[in-house]
């Protein structure tokens, strides 16, 4: 059961980290997490016009994006402090992540771009190894006795 929960505490403190990184990466650049998002996203939507399908395009990333990243924090908090996590949240997370190529190990992430091997195939490679990963590994628990709970 301690590996089961020990699973959870993983994908609980990938979140964390994945919004520690957003939040020190905004600060550093100068801007207000969150805040500073909407503004640029409000200022590149009036660049392309009134209307029309790619700001649609942009406001429907925008959103999944803005959305995801407020999710994190419940999502830390289930993992790491609850016994269970709701299995359609995760689903809509996932799948959130998919649509923004957002991974579940933002560590890969860090070490891809401190390491300077920032092409396109080696993040794609390591986004659906994460989430092939994060999937299969909740999976796992929910379908094990005991629902992934530590005692």
């Amino acid at each position: 059961m301690r590996f089961k929960k020990g699973i959870y505490i993983f994908w609980g403190m990938m979140d964390l980290l994945a919004l520690a990184s957003y939040i020190a990466l905004a600060i550093h650049m100068g801007r207000i997490p969150f805040i500073t998002d909407i503004v640029h996203f409000h200022d590149s939507a009036i660049g392309y016009g009134a209307g029309g399908g790619l700001v649609i395009w942009m406001l429907t990333l925008f959103a999944i994006g803005f959305v995801l990243k407020i999710t994190l924090f419940y999502s830390a908090w289930s993992f790491i402090c609850k016994k269970d996590i709701n299995t359609l949240f995760f689903i809509f997370q996932e799948a959130g992540r998919v649509i923004t190529l957002t991974g579940s190990i933002p560590l890969l992430t860090l070490l891809v771009y401190f390491a300077g091997a920032g092409s396109v195939a080696v993040s794609v490679i390591l986004f659906i190894v994460s989430e092939i990963l994060k999937i299969a590994s909740i999976v796992w628990c929910k379908a094990q006795p005991g629902a992934c709970v530590g005692k």
